[in-house]
């Protein structure tokens, strides 16, 4: 049976990723190539093609290459939307996902199998705070399992502690953000800075800045590093009553990046009114009010003020922003003994 796996990082960054489909033989990899969609690819071939997707639906447009006769590559962009669709499309073709890498094939110098994995995931993660976390519930695994020589393997049967209650899975989920950047989607209405604060927060012009409403009509992202977290920066387009056709379609497809982004900033300017109760059907997790440095006081109803001009409260609102993905408690975790470790391999 063919299978398949990630060669590209989970972590938003790239913007291509890379699928691999492996078949036992020709003629395994054959059949799959036609239960995808493909027909026939020959050996050596890069083709244009609809990627699938869950349900027969079309994932994306990507390349398809044959390099040899048991291997197929599928390229499609690296958004994590397009990647998950992709990855169902795979399963519904009847395709398993390939085990994972073997860590202490990797890292045949780690003191043994926690180590090898932690080092594994750390080829992996784009955010600094991983390796200390990682190292520390690495540690925590080997104080479980005294007897984990290095030379047993990653698939073999380790006694491996349940996380137990509520409380295990909610800080398992959290610092599974410093393994796969979580998405943080910056909304508001038009000419609010949005487009500013993302130029400041990434220290370079990333997105276009004018005084003119609906510059910004396509959303943007960017990974960044705040507070050592490394996140996907979503910078919507401006919210406005008299938005055009153009707007207003950059608007609609800005709003499912919204719904299903791991947390929602909201900017209104310090000088105006509170922001509204929600943008494209989301609270905003975190409330910050722009160009303080034009207003006479920060508004109560913000969580976080900033200039992004003049650079002040920047570090804040992203020390602000990783608490609000994972909080302090979380990352310190593995100092408690009575902490359940972390399973980060999975």
């Amino acid at each position: 049976m063919a299978s398949w796996s990630l060669e590209t990082s989970a972590s938003p960054g790239g913007a291509i990723a890379i699928f691999r489909v492996s078949g036992e033989d020709h003629r395994d990899l054959d059949r799959a190539a036609v239960a995808l969609g493909f027909g026939s690819v020959a050996t050596g071939s890069v083709l244009l093609r609809d990627l699938p997707g869950p349900g027969g639906s079309v994932a994306d447009r990507g390349l398809v290459a044959r390099p040899n006769a048991t291997t197929l590559l599928l390229m499609p962009h690296a958004g994590r939307a397009v990647r998950d669709a992709v990855t169902a499309g795979l399963e519904d073709a009847g395709l398993v996902r390939a085990a994972g890498v073997d860590a202490i094939a990797a890292f045949p110098e780690a003191v043994d199998v926690y180590e090898a994995r932690a080092l594994l995931a750390m080829t992996r993660t784009q955010s600094p705070r991983a390796v200390e976390v990682l190292l520390q519930h690495a540690e925590l695994w080997r104080d479980r399992d005294v007897v984990a020589p290095i030379s047993r393997s990653v698939q073999g049967s380790m006694r491996l502690a349940p996380r137990s209650g509520d409380r295990g899975s909610e800080v398992d989920h959290q610092l599974q953000h410093l393994l796969i950047a979580p998405t943080v989607a910056a909304v508001g209405r038009a000419n609010v800075g949005k487009s500013t604060l993302l130029n400041a927060l990434a220290g370079q012009t990333i997105a276009t800045v004018a005084d003119e409403p609906g510059t910004t009509r396509d959303h943007l992202g960017v990974t960044l590093v705040l507070d050592g977290l490394a996140v996907q920066w979503i910078d919507t387009p401006g919210v406005r009553p008299d938005a055009g056709a153009v707007e207003a379609e950059a608007a609609e497809i800005a709003a499912e990046v919204i719904a299903r982004a791991d947390l929602v900033v909201g900017l209104e300017e310090a000088g105006r009114g509170e922001l509204p109760v929600s943008v494209a059907g989301r609270t905003p997790d975190v409330r910050v009010a722009s160009k303080a440095d034009l207003a006479d006081a920060v508004p109560a109803w913000a969580d976080a003020a900033v200039s992004a001009k003049a650079g002040d409260g920047l570090g804040q609102l992203a020390a602000l922003i990783r608490r609000r993905l994972i909080p302090d408690e979380a990352l310190t975790a593995a100092t408690d003994e009575s902490c359940e470790p972390w399973r980060f391999w999975t």
